[in-house]
C-alpha cells in the first residue's frame, strides 16, 4: 500500500469534501478504498492537514495545536477529532459582518465545542475546556 504524505490526505480529504467519490479517490492516491474510507473519516492520519490549513489560522490552527497536544488518537477519539478539525475549518470560512454568517458561526462553533469537549483530557471537566478554547479563539 502506498504511504500518503500529509499534504497528500489533505489533498485527499479536500477532494472527497468536494464530492469525488471515494473508490476515484482511493485509484487515484494510490491506497485501498477500506483506507481511503478511513482517512476520508478522519479513523486514520487524524493529523495530517491539507495545504489549504497551512494558510488558515484562527480556530483551525488551534484546534489542530490542541489535538496534537493529546497525542496519539485512536477509533472513535481520533474519528471525533478530523471533525473537530473540520469544524474548526468551517467557522473560520462563515462569512463575517452578516446575519447569516454569525448564526452559522454560532452552530457551528456549539457543534465545535461538543466535540472538543469529547476530547478533553479525564483530569479536566469537558464542557469547561472546551468553553476556555472557544472563548480564548473569539476574542477579537
Amino acid at each position: 500500500m502506498t504511504r500518503l504524505a500529509d499534504d497528500q490526505v489533505g489533498a485527499l480529504r479536500e477532494r472527497a469534501a468536494a464530492g469525488v467519490p471515494v473508490p476515484q479517490l482511493a485509484a487515484e492516491f494510490g491506497v485501498s478504498r477500506a483506507y481511503c474510507y478511513k482517512l476520508v473519516a478522519g479513523e486514520a492520519r487524524a493529523g495530517a492537514v491539507s495545504p489549504a490549513d497551512d494558510e488558515s489560522g484562527g480556530v483551525a490552527a488551534t484546534v489542530r495545536e490542541f489535538v496534537a497536544g493529546l497525542g496519539g488518537l485512536s477509533g472513535r477519539h481520533a474519528a471525533v477529532a478530523g471533525l473537530a478539525v473540520d469544524l474548526a475549518r468551517r467557522l473560520d470560512s462563515c462569512p463575517p459582518g452578516t446575519a447569516a454568517g454569525a448564526a452559522a458561526a454560532a452552530r457551528v462553533a456549539a457543534m465545535l465545542s461538543d466535540l472538543l469537549g469529547e476530547l478533553a483530557p479525564a483530569d479536566q471537566d469537558a464542557t469547561a475546556a472546551a468553553t476556555r478554547l472557544l472563548r480564548g479563539l473569539m476574542r477579537p
